[in-house]
């Protein structure tokens, strides 16, 4: 039995080799109880060139991992001939040279932590055309100095900005609704905060210690949970109203937290 299990698993190898098939090299893994992540509909390989590691699909490209170290970064539009669509999680995660990077028209998603811990940027410009963003997208980027929010952020995400304590100026959109737990907490140069009328609510701990916050304009018809600003002591807050209930919510760390960047990968 050994030898016809070993006969074949060099057999599947061989013809791995030969066609190059990554299907079967996942085939191979699952037989060898290796975890294996399963990729989504029309994914064909994960390649790398200079500056990324990266998802090739039938349609578009998705950026997995920055491996430049260049301070200004421009992402591409597109990689072999294909629209680069997607952001993948934890991209560019606690990279310390960018200090500035420019999103191009034509992302649809940044995925959660894509920006995490890079504590030298700067200066972000997001486009019109994201329409979906993960938590912590700029958490701990310690050095980021003004963020100008698209159109197509209707909810600020859980941890967004959480501990940009550079962050001075938030210009915000019109079509935003929502603000998502800690989304701006220790945000500690922030002066005025003047949410956007269409803003319906704002959860827990969402601007929790801002400390240097002075003035705070709320829409009426807003709500916001009763530790939303949360030692802001020198806050002055008007409009809104408290929200009656909100959920529990785990402390904050006083450090960044370790994210695995583990990719599984066939690069061809």
């Amino acid at each position: 039995m050994k030898k016809i299990t070993a006969v074949l698993i060099i057999a599947l190898l061989c013809v791995s080799l030969c066609s190059c098939n990554s299907s079967l090299v996942t085939t191979i893994k699952g037989y060898l109880g290796q975890e294996t992540v399963e990729k989504p509909a029309g994914y064909i390989e994960t390649k790398e060139n200079e500056f990324y590691v990266y998802d090739v699909f039938k349609k578009h490209i998705e950026l997995l991992e920055y491996k430049g170290t260049e301070k200004d970064v421009v992402i591409p539009t597109e990689l072999e001939g294909k629209p680069v669509t997607v952001i993948g999680e934890s991209c560019f995660y606690r990279n310390e040279s960018i200090e500035t990077v420019i999103v191009p028209e034509g992302i649809e998603v940044i995925e959660t932590a894509a920006f995490y811990c890079c504590t030298s940027l700067r200066r972000a410009s997001l486009p019109e055309s994201c329409v979906s963003f993960g938590e912590k997208l700029f958490s701990w980027c310690t050095s980021l100095e003004s963020i100008k929010l698209p159109s197509g952020m209707t909810s600020v995400p859980d941890y967004a900005f959480n501990n940009c304590t550079s962050l001075s100026e938030i210009i915000w959109n019109t079509t935003v609704t929502h603000i998502g737990v800690r989304a701006f907490s220790w945000c500690t140069s922030l002066n005025t905060v003047v949410l956007p009328e269409n803003v319906q609510t704002v959860a827990d701990y969402a601007f929790f210690n801002c400390g240097t916050l002075q003035s705070v304009i709320i829409p009426p018809k807003t709500e916001y949970a009763h530790n939303a600003f949360e030692e802001c002591d020198n806050a002055t807050i008007t409009g809104g109203t408290v929200m009656s209930e909100t959920s529990d919510v785990s402390e904050d760390s006083s450090e960044p937290e370790e994210i695995s960047q583990e990719v599984s990968q066939t690069i061809s």
